[in-house]
């Protein structure tokens, strides 16, 4: 139990450093932080969640009514969410370990697990991302737990993972295709009608904010994804070879961003071959390893349905697959270390650990995340921004900006920078001069003007 307190604690503190300020907060962020304000000034209930790329289709709410309340008590600032995110992050580590000691019977596979878990970069960076495809992360690694329950016959399980499994969806609309290996799962053990019933009103519970809202809004997200499904079918006809080429394209960056901190195709051959390893050895050294193996290796393979669509996939399509490839290296280490190598096993532990950590530092020095679509919009480069632009206009001195960023036109992200530093200092809010694209939330903060004023301000965002 110290062991895992200790792991906990420098996993907080790699998710700490650099500091509260080091996080992505670009337009996506800024938006959902002045949507809050503006719900709970309405008094309103979202039904929806952060739209997709998808037009018509949204996440679930549940990320929003988590973050409300948090941003409440830190005055709209995101000091207090990102350290929820933080623990909430950290407690995967709780059905991770469940999962190994249930699966695979053997501390050692479950101590190592939490360690890599604790200084992997892909889960240091989920945990300051202010975003819904974070809380996939331990539900994810809960729903693995469910599942394997319920494949070892607990099919009392069923509705806590049908509910589980409708919090994923809402966290991460692509990991609907999840239902599959539910599905594959009650028709090998051949469940009764009850299982089926109770898997689909967890499912219902959970996605029950959907429900209301296809109903609500005359079934907008289903007619939107059949279109995009149906468009998409007719746009590719190397689908498969696509697929191939996106697939190792995700393991690639898995491996790399969870295991070894090299370029992204030797770390994805690095851990091939540690898969060919427990493959050749498992039955051997450990026989009672080779079905949970056989189950994580499917997991991981199920991931291809969502790789079918053609389009290319966002590596946040698949968080919380990362813990899969931490528990097969794990499994990878103890193996070897049963084979009496514990010399190699300490060389290829301390790779993993040192290259995940210089990997996260280095990346925090040089300003970057791990999700962010342009530089220069982690949080306290924005307040350094401000500051710059505030020492050199004196006090109460009304001043207009203009902004060449992204997206081009819409003051949603800057009108929440400036409402924001404004509420901590005694400054003036500037009007808004240049092209602007209206209708969008925060436009009321920073107003348009069709004349600069005496004092104005240009910001280039770079791309």
């Amino acid at each position: 139990m110290r062991l895992i307190i200790l792991l906990f604690c420098i996993g907080l503190a790699l998710r700490i450093y650099p500091g509260f300020h080091h996080i992505v907060f670009p337009y996506d962020q800024a938006r959902d932080a002045l949507m809050f304000q503006d719900m709970v000034n309405r008094g309103h209930i979202p039904l929806l969640g952060p739209v997709t790329d998808i037009p018509g289709i949204h996440h679930g709410p549940l990320f929003y009514l988590l973050m409300i309340p948090l941003y409440v008590l830190n005055n709209w600032g995101p000091w207090i969410p990102v350290f929820f995110l933080m623990l909430v992050n950290l407690s995967t580590m709780i059905p991770l370990y469940m999962f190994i000691k249930e699966a695979f019977h053997d501390k050692k596979v479950a101590v190592i697990t939490l360690m890599l878990f604790a200084v992997s970069y892909e889960m240091v960076s989920y945990s300051k991302w202010i975003s819904n495809p974070v809380l996939a992360v331990p539900l994810f690694a809960v729903f693995l737990l469910l599942l394997w329950r319920t494949w070892k016959t607990q099919k009392k399980q069923v509705f806590w993972l049908g509910l589980v499994y409708g919090l994923l969806v809402q966290s991460e609309i692509v990991l609907a295709y999840l239902i599959i290996p539910c599905y594959v799962v009650l028709v090998k053990k051949r469940a009764l009608f009850k299982q089926w019933f109770l898997l689909h009103l967890g499912v219902g519970i959970g996605i029950l904010p959907y429900l209301i809202a296809e109903m609500k809004y005359r079934f907008q997200a289903t007619t939107a994804l059949l279109n995009f499904l149906g468009n998409t079918a007719q746009k590719d006809p190397l689908i498969f070879l696509t697929t191939f080429r996106h697939g190792v394209s995700i393991l690639s960056a898995l491996a790399r961003n969870n295991l070894f901190g090299f370029p992204p195709l030797l770390a994805l051959f690095i851990f091939l071959l540690m898969i060919v390893f427990c493959i050749a050895h498992v039955r051997k050294t450990m026989p009672s390893w080779k079905s949970p193996f056989t189950f994580l290796l499917s997991m991981l393979v199920c991931g291809i349905g969502v790789l079918m669509f053609g389009k290319s996939p966002e590596i946040f399509f698949f968080a919380g697959f990362g813990s899969i490839l931490l528990m097969m290296t794990a499994m990878f280490l103890v193996l070897v270390l049963k084979e009496k190598r514990w010399w190699f096993a300490l060389f290829v532990g301390m790779i993993i650990v040192v290259s995940q950590g210089m990997l996260t530092i280095r990346q925090a020095r040089a300003g970057n995340a791990y999700i962010q679509a342009q530089k220069g919009v982690l949080f306290d480069q924005r307040l350094q921004v401000l500051d710059a632009i505030y020492a050199h206009i004196p006090q109460n001195t009304p001043f207009t900006i203009s902004v060449f960023g992204t997206p081009y036109g819409v003051r949603t992200t800057w009108a929440y920078y400036f409402s924001y530093y404004a509420s901590r200092h005694t400054v003036y809010t500037p009007q808004w001069y240049g092209y602007a694209v209206n209708g969008f939330i925060g436009d009321e903060i920073l107003p348009r003007v069709d004349a600069p004023a005496p004092v104005h301000v240009a910001v280039y965002e770079p791309e």
